[in-house]
């Protein structure tokens, strides 16, 4: 039961909504848990929120009289004090539709559920924006163990319950590296206070992922990191998608600023060759600087990297601007591989980019591009064939025609 440290007594969460019958349904679903203080519209919420410094979340209707939720929401963060300006807003509403919902995002909600309500969820959510409270989370609330800007673990207490959940025989324990892109750009554009809000807006964001069994910590500037206790792989990238589009769809707001962010994840799981807690951070530092190196809002998982070489990852490299999926991660990573002729490390034939090899040849390294012609080449043949039989080209002039285009494309 989330109480407050302090005093003692139940957290507190505000309410507003201009039907009674929805106030009190909330009110059922959630006193067993928390103070409850409802309010019919946006001008009363606001009365009650500038009044009470003990309200911790504020939940709130988006259609409502005197004051609707979107203007409440941008009051509310452009309020000049932090602990208004902060509060998580879980935003409440019968509206389906994907303008309703990117607008209140846009406004500066936080969270989104759509009537009709779910008790289970809506506690979920509400515990999730307390979860430093909850015993699962043990994040403590004093002492060198919380980072002070987002309260959630440091980096000394995770290292430290990594070890703990990571004996030496090697624990069903996945480890998730996650870092903001750009963060050292959108820091000098907007300033540190800025940057440290969208900081505390993603470390609650996160917490509505840090379920049962999953500890969330801050381990660097505008990294994060989580602990899956009994994840498998499969499990362990779905709640990497799970955040990535979550934060894809839900930029960052604060009062009329908005800042879309995309982060990169990096996942590791014990194997063979890990032989404590400490390696298995370096794998997943590793596989997020992988997907970082690949341009960001990726998920790095498939651990091509381990086994090629830099001119090799050049190749491999997607096209510019094209991101690769976690489905498409997971299937490559367990196609079966092709040797290249020099004895090199393999390189699955599927990940070649033609794009890359023009590069390389037009740099010319062939040397490097040779190993791959007859894979490049035969992801080609379809197009060939279409280009012959649509032009109705005989194939022994293909090649003279093929350089004339060519040509025509240059000029």
């Amino acid at each position: 039961m989330p109480v407050d440290s302090k005093s003692n007594e139940l957290r507190r969460i505000l309410v507003v909504d201009d039907s009674a019958v929805i106030r009190q349904a909330i009110n059922k679903m959630l006193r067993s848990e928390f103070d409850l203080v409802l309010a019919g519209d946006g001008e009363s919420g606001w009365e009650q929120l500038s009044a009470d410094n003990r309200i911790s979340v504020l939940i709130t209707d988006i259609e409502m009289p005197r004051l609707d939720g979107y203007a409440f929401i941008c009051r509310v963060r452009a309020a000049d004090d932090p602990r208004i300006r902060d509060i998580p807003i879980i935003t409440i509403t019968s509206a389906e539709d994907e303008e309703t919902k990117a607008r209140a995002y846009a406004c500066g909600a936080t969270d989104f559920i759509t009537k009709p309500l779910n008790a289970a969820q809506l506690q979920a959510r509400v515990q999730a924006y307390l979860g430093f409270d909850r015993p699962e989370a043990e994040t403590v609330a004093t002492g060198d163990d919380v980072d002070e800007l987002t309260r959630l673990y440091g980096r000394k207490a995770f290292i430290q319950q990594g070890h703990r959940l990571f004996p030496g025989g090697g624990a069903p324990v996945a480890l998730v590296h996650l870092a903001v892109d750009g963060f050292r750009k959108l820091y000098r554009q907007h300033g540190d206070e800025i940057a440290d809000r969208i900081l505390v807006w993603l470390g609650r964001r996160l917490m509505t992922f840090a379920e049962q069994n999953v500890l969330l910590a801050r381990i660097g500037g505008a990294e994060f990191a989580f602990l899956l206790a009994n994840f498998g792989r499969e499990q362990a990238v779905s709640l990497c998608e799970r955040i990535r589009q979550s934060l894809l769809e839900s930029p960052f707001a604060d009062g009329g600023l908005s800042i879309p962010l995309t982060v990169s994840l990096g996942v590791a799981l014990p194997e063979a060759n890990i032989a404590d807690f400490d390696q298995l951070m370096r794998l997943a530092d590793h596989r997020l600087r992988y997907a970082e190196s690949k341009g960001g809002n990726q998920i790095g998982v498939s651990g091509l990297e381990e086994f090629l070489s830099p001119e090799e990852l050049v190749l491999v490299a997607p096209e510019d601007n094209v991101l690769l999926s976690t489905q498409e991660l997971e299937e490559f990573a367990a196609q079966t591989p092709i040797s290249a002729s020099t004895g090199d490390a393999p390189v699955p034939a599927e990940l070649v980019s033609v794009d890359r090899a023009l590069a390389l040849l037009k740099e010319g390294r062939t040397g490097v591009l040779a190993p791959y012609l007859d894979v490049l080449v035969g992801s080609l043949l379809p197009l060939l064939r279409f280009y012959v039989l649509d032009r109705g080209l005989d194939p022994s002039v293909l090649l003279a025609d093929l350089e004339k285009l060519v040509r025509r494309s240059q000029n």
